[in-house]
């Protein structure tokens, strides 16, 4: 799977994606992964992490159950939570304006969509 994800894809770079809304953001990124080379487990996984992301009442009673399929409790747990402290992660940066630093491989000087750094 490692080898299907770029790292550093030029049309969707850091600062391109913090200059857009959450919605522009979402379709942008949207259909970039063949989920057709994923295992089930990692397309219910990216699923999972997308829905979170969009709207977490999106992961519905029925597709908890398509889950439990596919993941142990432990296992979903251990993904409900990576995936949560994730965004929890980018929001807090996003809230705060957070820049990379001089030794990130990252651009330096983010624009943020609606404000500028703090």
């Amino acid at each position: 799977m490692s080898e299907q994800v770029k790292p550093k894809e030029p049309a969707i770079g850091v600062c391109d994606i913090s200059r857009k809304t959450k919605a522009e953001a979402l379709a942008a990124l949207a259909h970039k992964i063949d989920q057709g080379k994923l295992s089930k487990r990692e397309a219910l996984a990216i699923e999972l992490i997308d829905r979170m992301v969009e709207d977490p009442h999106a992961v519905t009673d029925q597709f908890f159950g398509d889950l439990r399929q596919a993941f142990s409790e432990e296992e979903l747990i251990e993904l409900v939570f990576a995936g949560a402290l994730f965004i929890w992660g980018n929001h807090f940066n996003i809230t705060m304006r957070v820049d990379t630093d001089q030794e990130s491989g990252y651009p330096h000087n983010l624009a943020y969509a609606s404000a500028a750094p703090r």
